[in-house]
């Protein structure tokens, strides 16, 4: 799939590692959205369902050298992944540009950040991360 949107991080001056990360907590696991997948399936510290779940349904609608930012700009809601996504209960947090400057961070639900993705984003905002509820990923089925 061809993305219409330019890589949201090549303005910043980024280090090699920026905004790739893991946080496991009890109830969710929050991860850098700067990992492209192909990072994402060989990293012990994502959960090991969730990689099933790239390797499985992920890939087979994107490059494994996508950034996973900006593939979740890139999905439809007629796509599948969507679906995926939705199930996982997938939670959204990106930066807001302030009209005075600086920037708000914003956490919302997949499906609520694609309407907003489709009435305010710009090639001013940016994803930190996103957030896997791990009941919702407990409860998936492969």
């Amino acid at each position: 799939m061809e993305s219409n949107y330019k890589d949201m991080y090549e303005a910043l001056d980024l280090n090699e590692n920026d905004y790739k990360f893991v946080l496991k907590e009890t109830s969710a696991t929050q991860i850098g959205a700067r990992y492209t997948y192909e990072e994402a399936l060989f990293n012990e510290d994502i959960p090991f369902k969730f990689r099933s779940i790239i390797q499985l349904y992920v890939l087979k609608e994107t490059d494994e050298k996508k950034c996973i930012g900006m593939h979740f700009l890139e999905v439809n809601e007629s796509d599948f992944i969507y679906q995926v996504f939705k199930q996982l209960k997938v939670k959204i947090q990106f930066y807001e540009p302030k009209a005075a400057g600086g920037y708000k961070m914003i956490s919302m639900p997949f499906v609520k950040f694609k309407k907003y993705q489709a009435d305010k984003w710009t090639d001013k905002h940016f994803m930190q991360s996103f957030t896997l509820s791990n009941l919702a990923l407990m409860g998936f089925s492969l």
